[in-house]
């Protein structure tokens, strides 16, 4: 116990800006402590811990872990605790939470928890959708405000593209544009093959 209070001040002090380097070294010291040492409240605080330190509080597998193991070796009353601390944190998976929860009350509860199981779970998701559903509506706008911007600045590149096109010469090929202009023009090879004098001999 001692070298792992060590190991978390050194983590503590070593990376300031970076707490959750140190969730690894207190889930494995809060098994220990529970399953070897018996000691559940000193487990409980190793958990406080990591789900005070930020992300880690928001993801569900911190608290499902934590439930894991508090059922396991700790009290169904600590383990309503824990959901009923889950179902206000959790951020990424509260369905998680909420089927975990059910699933507990339905095999270890009363008709009564259960019953209060589910309406608490209820309530939650109530919220939980009315929060996606004005984070899909506040996405929807920043689409629309940025759509008209961006119109415009396409336009131009599609017109540019298209004068870019138009405005190119054509290039023909030599027999066809080079020779044949110089043809009409009276040009030295046009000339020659339009004007063919008969030869002439000397009378010796």
């Amino acid at each position: 116990r001692a070298t792992f209070d060590a190991a978390n001040q050194y983590f503590i002090k070593a990376f300031p800006r970076e707490p959750t380097v140190s969730v690894p070294l207190l889930e494995q010291q809060a098994r220990l402590e529970a399953k070897f040492s018996k000691n559940m409240e000193k487990a409980r605080e190793c958990y406080t811990i990591i789900t005070q330190l930020g992300k880690p509080g928001e993801l569900a597998q911190t608290w499902l872990d934590y439930f894991s193991l508090e059922r396991a070796f700790g009290t169904h009353k600590h383990c309503r605790k824990i959901f009923q601390r889950a179902l206000n944190a959790v951020a990424d998976w509260p369905e998680g939470i909420i089927d975990a929860y059910i699933n507990f009350e339905r095999e270890e509860g009363t008709l009564e928890q259960y019953d209060q199981a589910v309406l608490r779970c209820e309530v939650e998701m109530n919220k939980i959708r009315e929060w996606r559903d004005q984070e899909e509506a506040m996405r929807k706008d920043r689409f629309k405000d940025q759509a008209p911007r961006n119109q415009p600045q396409n336009e131009r590149k599609g017109r540019d593209q298209q004068g870019k096109q138009g405005g190119k010469k054509p290039q023909g090929n030599k027999q066809g544009g080079k020779f044949a202009g110089k043809d009409k023009g009276g040009g030295k090879d046009g000339g020659k093959a339009q004007v063919s004098a008969a030869p002439v001999f000397k009378r010796g």
